[in-house]
């Protein structure tokens, strides 16, 4: 048998008498075989997040913020409509749709009609610094006096009209920060302004404006805007751990033995996914973080120990 023959078979034959648990210990993850396989880490860092972990929660008073929703479109807070003073043929239009503008700029030019007469051309200029939301002038357009020309939008500010309720009116006032959101998601910042004193006699809502220091680019976009009406105080749960038994309320606890124990209580206002509690709970109160419905009292709560 050749040299390089040799080498092989001698090679073959060390692989086969090799001992599975040698084998497994070579494949990479050190301890899975060929594939890793699955370990448990035993980082100090996934110690910690597991003993971390509790199966019940210490009752703690706390503040929930309460919100109502409006919608609305935003419209530009200022805007100027450039009318011509007098009838006469549109000789020169300098702005288009969407251009922006300084106050003072020139608009378009306007050339008076009147037999016999000579007038020097009026030229109309815009009033505020903006964007051109319109254009009615086009050259050699007859105009009359009064006519619209252009009409120019404020675009650093931006105002939002929305309708609220009398129940909700009387918590609101000016200057409360607001969030307005888009279909997109995003987030407008903004203060409420001004509130008219009387409602709409026919709807009964309250007619209220915020501001919003954005661009024109949200000009014309539906948003839905999150006021805040209220603050409450006290205890909050999830909605999903109170236990409806013949019309009443009850929230499994753990008592000073770590024993399961149904207790009654008073649910007050629904924040979100939480419901208030007002009676049955106090400071110190250990509730059960989640429920199963197969619950029994006296039964140890899982992942805690008997305690004598």
């Amino acid at each position: 048998m050749s040299n390089p023959s040799k080498s092989l078979f001698l090679l073959v034959v060390c692989l086969a008498v090799l001992p599975c648990g040698l084998l497994a210990q070579a494949g990479p993850g050190g301890g899975g075989g060929a594939g890793g396989g699955s370990s448990r880490s035993s980082s100090p860092d996934g110690q910690s997040a597991v003993r971390a972990f509790s199966p019940v929660v210490v009752a703690k008073e706390s503040a929930r913020q309460i919100f109502t929703l409006a919608a609305g479109r935003l419209r530009p807070q200022m805007q100027a409509t450039h009318s011509v003073p007098v009838a006469g043929v549109v000789t020169a239009v300098n702005v288009r749709p969407g251009q922006a503008v300084k106050q003072g700029q020139e608009l378009f030019v306007l050339q008076r009609e009147d037999a016999g007469s000579s007038f020097a051309p009026v030229v109309i200029r815009s009033r505020i610094d903006g964007v051109v939301s319109q254009v009615n002038a086009s050259i050699y357009l007859e105009m009359r006096a009064g006519d619209s020309g252009a009409t120019v939008v404020a675009a650093d500010k931006l105002l939002l009209e929305v309708q609220i309720s009398d129940r909700d009116a009387r918590y609101i006032s000016a200057g409360i920060p607001v969030q307005a959101e888009l279909y997109t998601g995003e987030v407008l910042e903004g203060v409420t302004s001004g509130m008219g004193p009387v409602p709409d006699y026919l709807t009964g809502l309250y007619l209220l404006q915020c501001t919003f220091d954005s661009g024109a680019e949200f000009l014309g976009q539906f948003v839905t805007l999150r006021l805040p009406v209220a603050e409450l105080q006290g205890f909050f749960v999830p909605n999903s751990l109170l236990v409806r038994r013949y019309g009443k309320y009850f929230l499994w606890l753990a008592n000073e033995k770590n024993q399961l124990e149904l207790r009654e209580v008073v649910p007050g206002r629904r924040v979100d996914q939480e419901m208030q509690i007002l009676e049955g709970l106090i400071e110190g109160d250990r509730y059960v973080r989640a429920i199963t419905g197969r619950e029994k009292e006296g039964e140890v709560v899982p992942g805690l120990e008997m305690k004598e």
